[in-house]
């Protein structure tokens, strides 16, 4: 059976325009904009795990899906890696009204399909190290948003001892 391409080639060629156009969508690099300086709060006393809590917002006009947040031991920071995307300011963003420490590199990687990674390495504040007990989890919370939640575990100062009875001290 042969089909007639003269009066569909139009239609044809627009699949394949589109099919092309989707693929380079998919595995071409999109460059995330933060659109602020990241966002640090306090969000409070844990008492039952004896934590203080923190979190840390980096606001993106779209962010990232694939990502990985890590302390690097190499630059002793906070590290995301934003694969398939590079990272830049948004124009009206003044980059250095944040507190702490803040780099943003675009590096090229053989991790992803475009070999580029955008990476954000970051300290909640001056002269923060991982080594005093932090911990830290992400997540996005929004298209916009990911966050950063980081924990200090407290240890207090001085135990205290509940007495104890001794049976042999018993008088009848």
């Amino acid at each position: 059976m042969r089909f007639r391409i003269k009066r569909h080639r139009n239609c044809k060629l627009l699949v394949v325009g589109l099919i092309l156009v989707a693929c380079s969508n998919l595995f071409g690099s999109e460059k995330a904009e933060l659109m602020s300086t990241p966002v640090v709060r306090y969000s409070g006393f844990d008492s039952e795990k004896l934590r203080a809590m923190y979190e840390i917002d980096f606001i993106f006009k779209k962010c990232p899906d694939f990502y990985v947040v890590y302390c690097s031991p190499t630059e002793k920071k906070m590290a995301a890696d934003f694969y398939d995307a590079t990272i830049a300011w948004a124009d009206s963003v003044m980059s250095n009204s944040f507190n702490g420490e803040l780099i943003i590199r675009n590096v090229e990687t053989a991790m992803s399909i475009t070999g580029k990674k955008g990476q954000i390495l970051f300290t909640p504040m001056n002269g923060w190290s991982f080594d005093q007990d932090w911990y830290y989890e992400s997540s996005k919370i929004s298209a916009t948003t990911l966050r950063v939640r980081m924990w200090k575990l407290l240890k207090p100062a001085l135990k205290v001892k509940t007495p104890q009875t001794n049976s042999s001290l018993d008088t009848n």
